[in-house]
């Protein structure tokens, strides 16, 4: 027979366990509630304007859309945000800097479509690190898109805890033919403000071209911003390609990172660059710049 001091143990180990169950079961079904409370949740619209002068010595968010050919009807699209935080902040370095809030609304040309993307971090959860978020990795659409609204709220500590909110909106420029033409193309290579190629490498194993986007921009600007929007002639269509939007003239010159790929078999005849330029004061600038691919 066993004695009472091990029947008590035993007592003891039986109890420790229930309670560790409950406790995990409590746990588990609180997790299950705030999921169940954040599923449905929807931020409301982001009520913003167009920001000309995004001069900011803190943090100077830009967003890079990716369009590409599918299908005959259809556009693979991405959307990635750059937040681009600084290293530091007026000669001090920018210590437990991280975004409370990103929200990033876009919508395309059937205008009962509108997704939206929210993201709420706490400060100890690693987002003050993130410097970058694909919002859309790929989706499908026939839908071209139109305007992306953003709202970004951060924050970091120098001597005192600073809060801030940077909110934009940016509408996307749709292509018109009017626009481009080879005296155009030819008076910007000759004024020299801007210069713009592609550089196109292909590995014998793959089946699509590899494009890599090279914009110089015009480095007498210091401030101001651009939106930049490229496309691609495939046949008769016109595919929305590269765009970059809100996009600071500090940032310097752009050479797309990633190479585009492009199936072979869509048969690129032509790049389009347009260039919108916005000083601080408001002024508006447009370069139109077409290359033909051989």
């Amino acid at each position: 027979m066993k004695s009472k001091f091990i029947r008590l143990i035993e007592l003891l180990i039986i109890v420790l366990f229930l309670s560790f169950f409950f406790s995990c079961k409590e746990k588990e079904d609180e997790k299950e509630k705030e999921n169940e409370d954040t599923k449905y949740y929807t931020p409301e619209l982001i009520d913003a304007i167009h920001q000309v002068d995004v001069d900011n010595d803190e943090v100077s968010p830009y967003i890079v859309i990716k369009g590409l050919p599918y299908d005959e009807e259809t556009i693979d699209y991405s959307i990635i945000v750059f937040l681009n935080f600084p290293k530091n902040y007026q000669g001090d370095v920018l210590t437990k800097r991280y975004y409370n809030y990103l929200q990033c609304d876009y919508y395309t040309s059937n205008e009962s479509t509108i997704y939206y993307h929210n993201f709420d971090h706490l400060p100890d959860d690693g987002g003050h690190l993130s410097n970058a978020f694909n919002i859309a990795p790929r989706y499908n659409t026939k839908d071209y898109l139109t305007k992306i609204s953003f709202n970004l709220k951060y924050e970091y500590e120098l001597e005192n805890k600073i809060e801030k909110e940077i909110i934009f909106n940016e509408n996307i420029f749709s292509f018109d033919e009017s626009k481009f033409s080879d005296i155009i193309s030819k008076a910007v290579e000759e004024e020299n403000r801007y210069s713009f190629d592609v550089i196109i490498t292909k590995n014998e194993d793959e089946d699509f071209n590899r494009y890599k986007l090279i914009i110089n921009l015009d480095s007498e600007n210091v401030t101001g911003h651009y939106d930049i929007q490229t496309w691609i002639e495939c046949g008769e269509r016109i595919i929305p390609f590269v765009g970059y939007y809100h996009y600071r003239v500090g940032n310097g010159d752009i050479m797309s990172v990633s190479d585009e790929k492009v199936n072979v078999n869509e048969n690129v005849s032509a790049i389009y660059y347009m260039v919108r330029f916005y000083d601080s004061n408001g002024n508006i600038t447009d370069t139109y710049y077409q290359k033909r691919i051989d």
